[in-house]
């Protein structure tokens, strides 16, 4: 649902579904695949971001 900016819905957007990258060769595609969120009239890649292990830096010391 498309809204303004103070929340109110004023038109569908039926963006749901699943694209596939038809003009291009499978062997230059990725095999993972990509989440978009749509928001203010923008897309956004979603990406997992990677943790380092606390517990080894916090166990670490200088002696």
């Amino acid at each position: 649902m498309l809204r303004d900016s103070g929340g109110e819905a004023f038109a569908p957007i039926p963006f749901g579904g699943l694209y596939l990258p038809l003009e291009v060769p499978p062997n230059l595609c990725h095999c993972s695949p990509l989440v978009l969120a749509y928001d203010q009239a923008h897309f956004s890649a979603l990406v997992s971001m990677e943790q380092k292990d606390q517990h080894q830096e916090q166990g670490k010391t200088d002696d």
